[in-house]
């Protein structure tokens, strides 16, 4: 990655995408290609080399599958969903797809800056409007000092996945309530209160 970070971004709406060109280019970064739909996302990847994308995910096509296309070949690249959608469900298919970033199209100029480093960090970000946390200091991300146990880790793999409830239920062979305690006791030496905040959690321990 240079020193200036290349930044590709896509977005069905002309006006907010010049926005966001203003807002994101700076001395640290650069946007070096726009386009409003899914097909323009692959041409421009095709044709240009850029070290994150950011994409609407309401935009012509399949968003998230186009995303999961593009990073099965093109390995150094970070995507980042910029959304106005706030639905857990959306967040969760975005982690699952293996999306670095899923960002709220509310977020400040300087917010949106402080992201995009984030992430092109190497590391996972979600709008802190998504999480909800207890004001609580995080704990060290490492497995041991969390007091994460076997199960609790195999637990959290797969519900980076995407497993519902019902799913785990299965593949653990516990019933629903079972697992529903499972990660009730997960959340908590995490200390997180949602999916969300487990699965970013997890990422951050290498748990996916």
């Amino acid at each position: 990655m240079s020193d200036c970070l290349r930044i590709a971004i896509i977005d069905s709406h002309p006006i907010f995408r010049k926005g966001l060109i203003d807002t994101v280019s700076s001395e640290r970064m650069a946007v070096v290609a726009e386009g409003e739909s899914a097909d323009d996302a692959m041409h421009i990847l095709a044709n240009v080399d850029a070290d994150i994308l950011i994409i609407g995910l309401s935009i012509s096509g399949d968003s998230l599958g186009v995303a999961e296309k593009i990073m099965r070949t093109h390995k150094e690249l970070k995507i980042a969903i910029l959304t106005d959608s706030n639905d857990e469900a959306d967040v969760v298919d975005a982690i699952r797809s293996g999306i670095q970033g899923y960002i709220l199209k509310g977020v400040t100029g300087p917010e949106l800056l402080s992201a995009l480093e984030i992430i092109a960090a190497g590391q996972p970000y979600i709008t802190p409007a998504l999480m909800i946390t207890r004001g609580k200091p995080a704990l060290a991300d490492r497995t041991c000092e969390l007091g994460l146990s076997l199960r609790d880790k195999w637990v959290l793999r797969h519900l980076t996945k995407g497993l519902s409830n019902e799913q785990l239920a299965l593949e653990l062979g516990v019933t629903v309530r079972t697992v529903k305690y499972y990660l009730s006791q997960i959340f908590r030496k995490l200390r997180v209160r949602s999916r969300i905040e487990a699965i970013v959690k997890a990422q951050k321990i290498g748990l996916n």
